[in-house]
């Protein structure tokens, strides 16, 4: 491609290139802003194009002003992927993201959002991530439903500890957490049924960190290869795609899909209905199964990775293996310590 000349940017956006060697300092809350900073310049500059793709498309001429908000927004893109990148060579974990096949913005957005002292052990790393099957999101309706039950069992006027601690052993969450975004917002020290209800509604999980890594699953299934060039977590992706194909053909999802198609409205002319109605899952559904298992090995071993950084000693070995004993324990692949 030929060279493109560099764009005119007004002074005051500029950054001086020797700055961008200071992203090697940057502790982790400030690599969390890093981070989202690349996320609104990113999303700066694709707003900025489709609104110039539009005004071409009607054959009209964009204003030079919209241009220029490009041609920033891109600069800026540039100069914050070049600070991720020279932050992201400082910490063992990220390189070994790189390593394994994942993106320079996800590996930066999932070490600054993990913080591994507030998670004691692989499990709390997976509810943290919201890839705890027990722990869902509910809707407005039944958010709704669950306050007016704890209404009529307790009958009282304001909600206290014991009824948040009630609320959240019924809806499988943990107690302070849901004290304490109850409160948040409130203009007194006592809360509300209503406060109450916005803190139900609230997501259980980190709903920023699940995104980036239900892109890291689909990258997991782009990524090919062949013989000893494919990658490690697609080969898990394979292995487990195959596993649940076999099982839905055997039929061991069948109380799945039914439950699917009691709580779920379909079009009948869809796939999905069809599989449903045959006790099968569709398609989309096993590959969605088979990719959340290969993130969720991948958070195990990213989980050894920084415990091992901050610690410099491995983990307690998931209960699945040390309790249970029921699984082979896949070894992390490219371990970056001697």
């Amino acid at each position: 491609m030929p060279n493109k000349k560099a764009p005119k940017i007004p002074a005051a956006l500029t950054i001086d290139e020797k700055l961008i060697l200071q992203a090697a300092d940057l502790t982790w809350r400030e690599g969390k802003f890093l981070y989202r900073q690349h996320q609104n310049v990113q999303s700066l500059r694709k707003a900025t194009g489709q609104a110039i793709d539009a005004l071409k498309k009607e054959k009209l001429d964009p204003p030079e002003l919209f241009i220029r908000f490009r041609r920033s927004a891109r600069k800026l893109e540039q100069q914050t992927n070049a600070a991720m990148e020279i932050y992201l060579d400082q910490h063992v974990p990220m390189r070994w993201m790189r390593a394994v096949g994942i993106g320079i913005s996800q590996s930066v957005g999932i070490y600054s959002l993990i913080d591994i002292e507030k998670s004691p052990t692989i499990s709390s790393l997976h509810r943290f991530c919201g890839y705890d099957p027990d722990q869902v999101r509910l809707t407005k309706k039944e958010a709704g439903e669950c306050v007016r039950y704890f209404q009529d069992k307790y009958k009282k006027d304001y909600p206290d500890a014991e009824v948040i601690y009630a609320v959240a052993k019924e809806l499988n969450r943990g107690p302070k957490q849901l004290l304490y975004i109850t409160r948040v917002g409130t203009k007194h020290t006592s809360i509300t049924w209503g406060t109450l209800y916005k803190a139900i509604l609230s997501y259980p999980y980190c709903q920023e960190l699940k995104e980036i890594l239900f892109r890291v699953g689909i990258q997991f299934r782009r990524v090919g290869g062949s013989g000893l060039d494919i990658p490690p977590y697609r080969a898990v992706y394979d292995w487990r795609k195959q596993y649940e194909i076999d099982r839905n053909e055997r039929g061991d999802y069948e109380d799945q899909a039914a439950h699917r198609l009691a709580t779920r409205t379909w079009k009948k002319t869809t796939v999905a209905y069809a599989c449903y109605s045959e006790g099968k899952l569709p398609p989309l559904h096993v590959d969605a199964r088979a990719r959340r298992f290969a993130v969720k090995i991948f958070l195990v071993h990213l989980y050894q990775v920084m415990y091992f950084e901050r610690y410099g000693k491995m983990p307690k070995r998931p209960y699945i293996l040390d309790v249970l004993g029921k699984e082979r324990e896949i070894v992390c692949p490219k371990w970056p310590f001697k």
